[in-house]
């Protein structure tokens, strides 16, 4: 055979085989995944896109509100990251609006995912049969954590907190002990998660739906949604002048360092303490509070930007497939405390806080979305907005509070 065949015939190889197949699989994920325990959990993803053949290019920004500007930014200026993070909901429904994100309904179905991903999340990211948003974990969004030395110092017995007035006794008691009541940071998202969690407790899901839903005028104005808005602004009197503006994170130390008797939180705070050398549901005490026993259920999703250069199209693909493997799912919720998102998940794989709750917990009859999943972006602004105004007035009652946050629904309708 003589060279010039040699060369024609391995050329025509090469030209037979796919461009993609020669493309280097590579994402540039922009997230928020920065505290202790977020950065090993993520760090749990980049690991498993690694270990298939892909580059994983870190871009970590500081704060939601921060990575999603940046992330909307980048993708409207014509240079669009691989994937980018959110929170389940209505906040890419600019993007997929304007037709700029990738319908990653086909590689999930090719994965098989479909039979994983919790309804909740599927409904908040379709449009017409299309899937625009990929969740990567269910999380548990009202949690109480507590100090059992804490509590004990102050002789309260977590056992008989049934109720909302015996709950606000308890934080009585520990600040009179010398302790933190309840730990908190007063950022506007946080303001309105803490709203969302003691809601739900206090009404139970009928008043949730209705004051975040549609009949919002009515549920407002009811000596019900009063009552409740009286006891949420009291829990004012229990934190300490440090909580303004401290991350969910730092107030979870307070719990950890013995500093504080209570924080409600998501039970992505199960990271932290995790980080810390301890275990929850042991050294740090968890329950699910007075009152209701649903549960606020959230979680991150990541969006896939419309992108040309095949290596990005080909990390697209990458992304999903190792996201949602039964392992790295495993790998990722043991760091981030979350619940992982696999087929019939062992519970004695779960830390003592999810096993206790883990029959009741993944019915979906006892699960509500969040805020952001039933509000869209302007009257979700309008209601943080109302919030913060009311919960920095100190002569504000629930009165007030129930007419701000009508007035504000009103005017983002």
């Amino acid at each position: 055979m003589s060279v010039f065949r040699s060369i024609f015939i391995a050329s025509s190889i090469l030209c037979a085989v796919p461009v993609s197949a020669w493309a280097e699989p590579k994402a540039e994920v922009i997230h928020w995944y920065t505290s202790a325990s977020e950065s090993r959990a993520v760090k749990a993803f980049a690991d498993a896109f690694a270990a298939a053949g892909g580059t994983w290019k870190d871009t970590a920004v500081a704060g939601g509100s921060n990575a999603r500007s940046v992330a909307f930014n980048r993708i409207l200026g014509g240079n669009p990251p691989t994937a980018a993070q959110f929170s389940a909901g209505k906040q890419a429904d600019a993007m997929i609006d304007q037709d700029l994100l990738r319908d990653i309904g086909p590689l999930v179905r090719e994965n098989g995912y479909e039979k994983v991903l919790p309804e909740i999340f599927v409904k908040a990211g379709s449009r017409d049969g299309k899937l625009y948003t990929l969740p990567t974990a269910m999380q548990v969004l009202n949690n109480f954590f507590y100090s059992p030395e804490v509590l004990k110092k102050s002789g309260v017995d977590v056992a008989t907190l049934d109720s909302w007035p015996k709950f606000i006794e308890a934080l009585e008691k520990i600040k009179s002990a010398g302790f933190i009541g309840l730990a908190h940071g007063n950022t506007p998202p946080y303001l309105g998660v803490l709203f969302a969690q003691t809601l739900l407790s206090y009404g139970g899901p009928e008043l949730y739906t209705r004051v975040l839903g549609d009949d919002y005028a009515a549920a407002l104005a009811s000596p019900e949604f009063k009552e409740f808005a009286n006891t949420f602004l009291s829990l004012r009197k229990y934190m300490d002048a440090g909580a303004e503006n401290r991350s969910w994170s730092l107030s979870t130390q307070l719990v950890i360092k013995q500093e504080a008797g209570f924080q409600i939180m998501g039970d992505y705070a199960k990271g932290e303490i995790k980080a810390a050398g301890l275990e929850a549901g042991v050294d740090v005490g968890c329950f699910m509070g007075p009152g209701s026993q649903s549960y606020i259920i959230i979680g991150d999703i990541f969006v896939f930007p419309k992108v040309t250069d095949q290596d990005q199209i080909d990390g697209q693909a990458l992304l999903v497939k190792t996201l949602l493997a039964p392992e790295t799912q495993v790998k990722f919720a043991e760091a981030k405390g979350s619940l992982p998102l696999v087929a019939n998940p062992d519970p004695s794989k779960l830390d003592k806080c999810a096993q206790k709750n883990f029959a009741q917990l993944t019915k979906p009859e006892n699960q509500v979305p969040y805020a952001d999943i039933l509000l869209g972006p302007d009257r979700m602004g309008a209601f943080l907005d109302a919030l913060v105004e009311t919960w920095a007035d100190k002569n504000a009652d629930g009165e007030m509070l129930a007419e701000r946050l009508n007035e504000a629904f009103e005017l983002a309708q």
